[in-house]
Parts: structure tokens; C-alpha cells; sequence
């Protein structure tokens, strides 16, 4: 028997009822630690299901699921279940449709979870405000890796319109 504790499936077709199958074996998983279902036809009804599978006890560190179709429904289900969640270190959400309040509800989220270090976010059109307190909320948190690439506040012109920001902290020498 052969088992994995990862599965990259990235640009694999899946769409959103595979998504939510993925999203209901997620419920139960004590194997699988990291999950790509990156440049899938992934909606906000899949993202709810893998949101709400990250609310139960589970061994996934690692979900990459950015270039998706997923928007602020979908975020704001993940924000909730990173409230409770005590695995997941890595989450990568670019190149969606999450907008302010999806974004808001993450950023929300980071004020109580204690275990994500790489935040990904790119490809965003929120205010400013939205952004920037993402920005101070990581740097105040255990936020190792924060990635902010072409967030662009949704008044200003496109050619003007993007801000890169990245965080790394040096973990402390022992």
C-alpha cells in the first residue's frame, strides 16, 4: 500500500464538486500534510468546504491554492477556520478574487492563530487600509514570510496601482 503525505494537483481540471469531496476527505485526514490545488476551477463553495475542513484536527501544514477562482465567501471560511486551527503554517491564496472583506476576515484571523508562517497574497484589489493592516498585523505576529505582490487600492489608476511587500524574519539563533 502506498501512501502520501502530499499531493500536488495543480492544473488537474478539478472542479467544484471534486473540490468539495476533496474538501469532506480533508474532515477526517491524519495523513496528508500538504495539499496544491493550485490553477483549478476552485469557487467559493469549494473554498467553504476546505475552510471548514480546517476547523477539525487534521495534519495539513501546506495549502496552495492560488491562481482558483476563489473570492471573499471562500476567504472568509478559511479566516475562520485559521481562528481555530493549529496546523496550517503555509497558506498561499494569489491570483484570486478575494477582495476586502475576504482579506479582512484572514487578517482577523492572524490576530488569534499562532502557527501560520507563510502568508501569500498577490493579484488583489483592496483599499489601503485593508492592506496595510494585514502588513502591520504580520509584522506584529509569527508571520515568517508575508507576501503582498500587486495589491492594488481599487481607485487608482492600473499603471500606479500595485505595491510589493515582503517580510522575512531571521528566526533567532538558540
Amino acid at each position: 500500500m502506498c501512501i502520501r503525505d502530499s499531493i500536488n494537483a495543480e492544473y488537474m481540471g478539478i472542479g467544484n464538486e471534486s473540490a468539495k469531496i476533496i474538501g469532506e476527505a480533508l474532515k477526517v485526514n491524519k495523513i496528508l500534510t500538504r495539499l496544491n490545488l493550485s490553477w483549478n476551477e476552485i469557487k467559493d463553495e469549494s473554498a467553504v468546504a476546505i475552510g471548514e475542513a480546517l476547523k477539525y484536527k487534521n495534519t495539513l501544514t501546506h495549502l496552495d491554492i492560488h491562481s482558483t477562482s476563489i473570492g471573499d465567501e471562500g476567504a472568509i471560511v478559511i479566516g475562520e477556520a485559521l481562528k481555530i486551527n493549529k496546523t496550517l503554517t503555509h497558506l498561499h491564496l494569489r491570483s484570486n478574487k478575494i477582495g476586502s472583506k475576504g482579506i479582512k476576515a484572514i487578517t482577523d484571523a492572524l490576530k488569534i492563530n499562532r502557527t501560520l508562517a507563510v502568508l501569500e497574497f498577490g493579484s488583489f484589489s483592496v483599499e489601503d487600509s485593508v492592506r496595510d493592516e494585514l502588513r502591520e498585523v504580520c509584522v506584529k505576529k509569527n508571520i515568517e514570510f508575508l507576501s503582498l505582490i500587486h495589491i492594488s487600492e481599487p481607485t487608482r489608476q492600473a499603471e500606479i496601482s500595485y505595491a510589493v511587500f515582503c517580510l522575512k524574519k531571521k528566526k533567532k539563533k538558540k
